[in-house]
Formats: C-alpha cells, sequence, structure tokens
C-alpha cells in the first residue's frame, strides 16, 4: 500500500516534487520547507517491493493535482528508492530534476546516465557511508556540469537531513534554479 502526504501552496501553478520513501516522517521539515518555498509536495511512503511502472501513476496523479505546473517537475529518492526514482525520472518525460539521497545501486544508476539525458541530478550521501558515497561520486562525476554532489558527515538516506541542517536549503535553492525554466 502507498501512503502520502500533499503540500500545497494554493498559489499560481507551481513547481511539483514527488518524494519516495519508506517513511514520510523520516524527512523531517523538508516537504513543508519546499512548500513554503513555492512548491507543491507529494511525498510518498512506499514499499520496498513498489513497481516501476507505479511510479509513472505517482507522476500523473501529482500533475492532476490543481495548482500544480506539469512543466515543472521533480523526483526525490532516498537510500532504496533513489534507484527507484531515477528508474521513474528516466522512463518519464514529466521529470525535469531528479535529487538523490544515498543511492545505493552505483552501477545500476550509471546505466542508466544516458537516459537521464540533459537532466539536471543533485546527490547527496555520507563520506562515512561508503556504499553511498562512492554512487554519489560516481554518477557526479558521469555528468560533469550537469550534477551536483553534497558531501555530509554521517546519516543516510533522509536522515542525512539531521546531520547536515543546511542541506534542504541547499536542495531548494538547486530546485529553485532546475525548475525556473522547465
Amino acid at each position: 500500500m502507498i501512503q502520502g502526504e500533499l503540500y500545497q501552496g494554493g498559489g499560481e501553478p507551481e513547481p511539483a516534487i514527488l518524494i519516495l520513501g519508506d517513511e514520510s516522517s523520516a524527512w523531517d521539515a523538508l516537504p513543508l520547507k519546499l512548500s513554503q518555498a513555492g512548491y507543491v509536495v507529494l511525498a510518498l511512503q512506499i514499499g520496498p517491493t513498489t513497481p516501476a511502472r507505479q511510479v509513472d501513476l505517482m507522476l500523473q496523479s501529482l500533475i492532476a493535482i490543481p495548482g500544480v505546473n506539469a512543466g515543472a517537475i521533480a523526483l526525490v529518492g532516498e537510500a532504496r528508492y533513489a534507484d527507484l526514482a531515477m528508474l521513474g525520472c528516466v522512463v518519464n518525460t514529466l521529470c525535469d530534476a531528479l535529487a538523490l539521497f544515498s543511492p545505493t545501486s552505483r552501477e545500476m544508476l550509471l546505466n542508466m546516465i544516458p537516459s537521464l539525458g540533459s537532466r539536471p541530478l543533485w546527490l547527496a550521501a555520507s563520506r562515512s557511508d561508503s556504499q553511498s558515497h562512492a554512487a554519489a561520486l560516481s554518477l557526479s562525476q558521469a555528468l560533469p556540469g550537469q550534477a551536483q554532489f553534497v558531501e555530509v558527515n554521517g546519516g543516510h538516506g533522509a536522515a542525512l537531513l539531521e546531520a547536515e541542517p543546511s542541506l534542504a536549503d541547499q536542495l531548494i535553492n538547486w530546485f529553485a534554479l532546475q525548475l525556473q525554466d522547465a
């Protein structure tokens, strides 16, 4: 079963962000901060066996929400759901930008790079998380000028937000640059 929370500002058509993870509470205040910054946010709690084709349905549901600018959509995924977020972004033209917290499947994600096209990628991983750090570093090196990699001290997945309090603001500023002309 998929559960989620919707955060809306209610103004003009706003860019929208779909957040994928296993616990919506793990995201701390990120969805609310994104909403306050002018984004419609749908934070979904999904299971580990959620099929990739479901991401398309999630994106379709997101753009059907009144007040969503369907031309400015981003996906966010954390840890094991980073792979699903990237797959959803590469196969769906609705996705204009992608942010991954602690991506884990280095080889699989690198194989998806050609399908990402020119869409921008934001990455965050802890220096102490060797698997995620290596995956994020490899992805950022595979997309010079297109990817931004933020290294954090401690945390994994959405918990990076607790380890680095400025991370949410960094992501919000990045989305502002990436989605303004989408």
